[in-house]
């Protein structure tokens, strides 16, 4: 199949047949071009650092999850509990911008759902345009569980120096792309 250069990195997404929000089928077949639906949607830059800075946390909260049973594993209980509180801090960074802790619907096209609070980068202890940042991608020779370890420690550090580059950078502005778009419906074979 040919298929021209702005077709390559095209996706199709089948949206539904069930949707939370419906009492009833619906089906969508989406296609997707990056942020671009049916259109050409810029990201504000703003919303790609928060975008970012809300990425990196979730990266971290995930490998804390991760390694609090592996610590319990090797019989380190008391570093466990170290490791719950901190990923409580991220929770609470999560809720504080988005209202929930978990499970937060906080992207959206062309954007976020909303701006960051007041005071909410002051709450730290000072990837979407990931190019303009400073990282490494972490690795290990051998696939033991110490080396997956140390790539899950290594891994959180980059993302705090990600995070740190992000809120240094941050720019003010908006944090929704507010353009009308115009979709046009067409009917599915």
């Amino acid at each position: 199949m040919n298929l021209s250069a702005t077709e390559k990195y095209l996706m199709i997404v089948n949206m539904g047949p069930h949707h939370p929000s419906m009492h009833g089928v619906l089906r969508l077949i989406v296609t997707l071009d990056g942020e671009d639906v049916l259109g050409n949607i810029q990201v504000p830059k703003r919303a790609s650092y928060i975008r970012v800075i809300m990425l990196e946390l979730s990266h971290i909260a995930s490998h804390l999850l991760w390694l609090g049973p592996f610590m319990a594993d090797i019989g380190a209980q008391t570093p466990f509990f170290y490791i719950f509180r901190e990923r409580e801090l991220v929770y609470d960074l999560f809720e504080a911008a988005t209202g929930m802790r978990m499970m937060h619907n906080y992207f959206r096209i062309g954007g976020v759902v909303a701006d960051l609070p007041y005071g909410w980068i002051d709450k730290f202890y000072h990837y979407e345009c990931y190019e303009e940042f400073d990282w490494e991608i972490q690795w290990q020779k051998e696939g033991d569980s110490l080396a997956r370890y140390l790539v899950r420690i290594s891994e959180m550090t980059e993302s705090i120096k990600i995070i740190q580059q992000a809120l240094e950078g941050i720019l003010g502005g908006r944090y929704l792309h507010r353009e009308p778009k115009i979709v046009k419906m067409t009917k599915i074979p």
